[in-house]
């Protein structure tokens, strides 16, 4: 069924498909496994943390970004598949400058939905800028 899928649909309406999923109790646990073999296909294939953000078109999702359930598929690619943490914030500031993604967190943390991963990126981001 993955494969199917994979071949009528682009990683980013594959990805949004089972963002939506998992917010429906009746297809989340579906939707989990689906991920699953999503981020599995990645790794296997060897996708850099850019080539997947590309993939994905969060490098044109701006204002958006941090809202984004895109976003956290990819962080949860990164955060299971990738030791290399540096490479999120790395990836983050290719796309977007420090000014950019700053306004970005000062919003997200007001949201209560977006409060934490705001925190979370605020602080790497934090850590990659000491080294």
């Amino acid at each position: 069924m993955m494969k199917t899928l994979q071949h009528h649909f682009n990683d980013e309406s594959f990805a949004k498909m089972i963002a939506s999923a998992m917010k429906v109790s009746s297809t989340e646990k579906i939707a989990k496994r689906m991920e699953h073999e999503l981020l599995k296909d990645w790794y296997v294939s060897r996708w850099t943390p850019d080539q997947i953000f590309r993939s994905l078109n969060l490098h044109k999702a701006g204002e958006t970004l941090l809202t984004s359930p895109l976003l956290e598929i990819w962080i949860r690619y990164m955060t299971t598949n990738n030791t290399q943490k540096p490479d999120m914030i790395g990836t983050l500031l290719s796309y977007y400058d420090d000014g950019k993604l700053f306004q970005m967190i000062k919003t997200a943390k007001s949201n209560s939905n977006t409060g934490k991963l705001a925190l979370d990126i605020e602080y790497a981001l934090s850590l990659y800028k000491k080294n």
